[in-house]
This record gives structure tokens, sequence and C-alpha cells, in this order.
């Protein structure tokens, strides 16, 4: 596993990109690791591809199909939501309409897979910002 150095370019020079469907690790011009996810297939007969704006402190439930095995986000936040520690969204399972499992925080992006014995569960997403909306475009596929 790579390490991260100091960097000429300061820290804002060390993130982690997508490129050529792969995760980069980047410090400055050089690439420190990747992760390769470009040889993955995931199978799929449905497939929806949305995108969502909730508004500030609501929620939105993710329930379009039954038997999902395919979940991805991607949050957009609004240009005035400078503040790093502001710019995240919640998120639980929800195997009923009334029963959710422990709260996860994401800030950009998550991908979440199944298959057909084990699909994955409704989710319910939350903007815990009272000051800004946030829009999640979504990937959700089923078998």
């Amino acid at each position: 596993m790579g390490g991260c150095k100091s960097s000429l370019f300061g820290n804002g020079a060390q993130y982690i990109k997508v490129s050529g469907g792969d995760f980069i690790a980047v410090d400055g011009a050089n690439i420190i690791e990747k992760l390769m996810v470009s040889d993955l297939r995931m199978p799929y007969k449905e497939l929806l591809k949305t995108r969502v704006t909730i508004k500030e402190g609501e929620d939105y439930l993710l329930d379009h199909f039954e038997n999902v095995t395919f979940i991805a986000l991607k949050v957009i936040y609004d240009a005035k939501s400078v503040i790093e520690e502001d710019n995240f969204i919640n998120w639980n399972f929800s195997d009923s309409p009334t029963t959710y499992g422990p709260t996860y925080s994401i800030a950009q992006m998550m991908c979440l897979t199944g298959n057909s014995t084990n699909p994955l569960q409704n989710i319910l997403v939350t903007n815990p910002s009272i000051k800004y909306p946030v829009t999640v475009e979504v990937m959700i596929a089923k078998l």
C-alpha cells in the first residue's frame, strides 16, 4: 500500500479521482495508488437513473425497486455551501417505511452492491443541512 507524502504543491494537491473507471490517488503530479474497478461487471435486468433535490432537513426514500443489487449516489451541493463540515448527507437502510438501521454519512459518493440472494435494502437519504438543499444523482439496478 502506498503512503501519502508532502507535496511541493501543498495539501490541496492530494486527492482521489476517478479516471478510466478506476480510483486514482494523486499527490501533486504523481499517481500514488490505484484501485482498479474497471474490471468489475454487475449484471442487471432493470435500471433507473434519476436526480433528486432534497430540501433542507428533509428525507428521500430510495424504494424504487425490490431486490436491488446496485446503488450509486453522487452528491452535489449548493454552490453557496462552502463549509466542508456542512457538506454531507446521512443515510440508513430501511426494511420498512418506519424501521431504519444505523445512520451513516457520505460526502461525495457512495456505491453499494448486492446479488440475487443478498439484495440491498431500501435506503433513506437525509439532508441534515438547515441552510441549503442538496442534489443527489442516483443509479439503481436490480436483477
